[in-house]
């Protein structure tokens, strides 16, 4: 498939597997669930932090270029890969917001797996804490730190993220 792009030129967009790489059948069962979460390392301290809600985001920031006299897209353009985990940790120390004043860098893994051993694990090998924060409701309240950290791109592996699915058979 070919498409113009911005500068005028054409991309090429491959619809086929990588070569040589095998793919499992990828079931019917869905594996997203919060009890099956079963781990969450940061700065490779593994449930140091008790998260009272974890989302990871992925955006390709693919955007449609519209025009004047054309039905849908004229063309799309390629944008840059993002991700991000966004999430609400029980405040226990300063390290998180030790990242965020010092901006250095550290992994971040998030492991999903049921109870038959079928697991997806999630490898954020360089991230950056980008915002967080102590928040205080009150008397009575848990002090949280609602906080959000970003993958970066990793010059090593070619990566931001790395998907890994183990499947019992």
């Amino acid at each position: 498939m070919h498409r113009k792009n911005y500068s005028g030129g054409t991309m090429d967009f491959v619809e086929a597997a990588i070569s040589g790489a095998t793919y499992p059948d990828p079931g019917t069962r869905p594996l997203f669930a919060a009890p099956e979460v079963s781990e969450i390392t940061i700065a490779g301290s593994t449930n140091a932090l008790c998260f009272s809600d974890l989302s990871m985001e992925f955006n390709s920031n693919v955007r449609g270029i519209e025009c004047i006299g054309t039905l849908g897209f004229k063309e799309q353009v390629l944008g840059r890969f993002e991700a991000m985990l966004r999430g609400t940790a029980y405040f226990v120390s300063n390290d998180l917001l030790d990242y965020l004043v010092s901006q250095d860098v550290f992994a971040a893994t998030v492991t999903i797996d049921d109870s038959t051993g079928n697991k997806y694990e999630f490898e954020f090998p360089r991230c950056r804490m980008t915002s967080g924060g102590a928040v205080a409701g009150g008397t009575n309240q848990d002090v949280v730190s609602n906080v959000t950290i970003q993958a970066l791109y990793q010059p090593v592996t070619a990566t931001t993220v790395r998907i890994t699915r183990t499947q019992v058979a």
